[in-house]
C-alpha cells in the first residue's frame, strides 16, 4: 500500500529506505500474506503516494506528489525538484523495500501522479497518469498533445525501466600471479583502490602474455566495483606502447591457490585467463 501520513511515529522497519519523518510524508508499506507482520515500511519524501502497482517478482512502483528535494536517484530521468508546491514522482522498490530507482516528473508549477500501471515485460515499463499545472511539463516529440491547455492539464507518461550503475566502491584490490593462456602462460600484478566514494581510483596494473608477447600497462583507472569475493576494475592502458582500454575481473577465495581467478579483456577483445596457476588475489572493502 501507499499513501501519506502526518504521524512522526508511523511504523517503519529497520533498514528501510527512509525512516525519518519530515512533515507530511508519503509512505510505502508491505504486509505479509496474513496481514500480521510488516515485511517493510518506509517513508517516501514529503507529499504522498497516490497509486501503486506490483510486478511478477514483487517490485513495487509508486506515483504521487512530493515536495522533497532528495527523492531522485542518480541517472534518473529528472533528478532535480522543480519549483512549485509539488512534483509528480515515480519510484520503484524491490521486494524487500530497497530503492531501485526514483525520478521526479514535473515542470515549474505543481504536478501530481494519480495512477500507475505496468506492462508484461520482464523489467516492466511504468505508465503514469496525473495532473499538471506546469506549462513546461516534459513532453516528447510527436506526442498526441505537446501544448499546455490552461490552468490544469492531464498527462500520461511512459517511464522505461532503468538499470542504475553500481554505487562507487571504497575498496582496495591487490593481486599477482600467473594464468593459463592459449599456447602458454600469462603473468600479472596489480593494485587498485578508492579511499572514499568521491575520491579518485588509483593503482597500477601490469600484464604479460608470454605466448603472444603482449605487454599491457595501465595508464588510468575509471571503474572499480567490489562486492563480496568479486571485483571488477578497468581503465585506459598501453599495449606494447599503443593506446588501449582494459577490463579485469577477479575473485578472492581466501587462501592462495584455492580457485581464485583473474580475467582480463583488452580493448573489448576476448577475455584471457581464469583460475590462477599460482599467486593470490585479495579484496578489501
Amino acid at each position: 500500500m501507499t499513501g501519506f501520513t502526518d504521524s512522526s511515529n508511523f511504523p517503519t522497519t529497520l533498514g528501510a529506505f527512509d525512516t525519518s519523518f519530515n512533515g507530511r510524508d508519503g509512505f510505502v508499506t508491505k504486509l505479509n500474506a496474513t496481514g500480521s507482520t510488516l515485511v517493510y515500511s518506509t517513508f517516501l519524501g514529503g507529499g504522498g503516494g497516490h497509486a501503486i502497482a506490483v510486478d511478477s517478482v514483487g517490485n513495487a512502483y509508486m506515483t504521487g506528489d512530493t515536495g522533497s528535494s532528495t527523492l531522485a536517484t542518480p541517472g534518473a530521468f529528472q533528478t532535480t525538484f522543480n519549483s512549485g508546491d509539488f512534483d509528480a514522482f515515480v519510484t520503484k522498490l524491490n521486494a524487500t523495500g530497497a530503492l531501485l530507482y526514483s525520478t521526479y516528473l514535473g515542470g515549474s508549477d505543481s504536478d501530481g501522479g494519480q495512477g500507475i500501471a505496468l506492462d508484461a515485460l520482464a523489467n516492466p515499463n511504468a505508465y503514469v497518469s496525473g495532473v499538471t499545472e506546469s506549462a513546461d511539463f516534459p513532453t516528447t516529440a510527436g506526442a498526441f498533445d505537446t501544448t499546455f491547455g490552461g490552468f490544469q492539464d492531464g498527462f500520461v507518461a511512459k517511464v522505461i525501466d532503468v538499470v542504475l550503475p553500481p554505487p562507487p566502491t571504497v575498496a582496495k584490490v591487490t593481486g599477482g600471479g600467473s594464468i593459463t593462456v592459449p599456447g602458454g602462460v600469462g603473468t600479472f600484478s596489480f593494485i587498485v583502490q578508492r579511499k572514499t566514494t568521491t575520491g579518485p581510483i588509483s593503482g597500477n596494473l601490469q600484464y604479460v602474455n608470454h605466448a603472444s608477447r603482449v605487454k599491457v600497462h595501465s595508464v588510468t583507472f575509471t571503474t572499480l566495483v567490489a562486492a563480496g569475493n568479486a571485483a571488477t576494475f578497468g581503465g585506459t592502458c598501453t599495449i606494447n606502447g599503443a593506446p588501449c582500454t582494459f577490463t579485469v575481473e577477479v575473485t578472492d577465495e581466501g587462501e592462495p591457490g584455492t580457485d581464485e581467478t583473474f580475467t582480463i579483456s583488452v580493448s573489448a577483445g576476448p577475455p584471457e585467463g581464469g583460475t590462477l596457476r599460482s599467486g593470490n588475489i585479495q579484496i578489501h572493502e
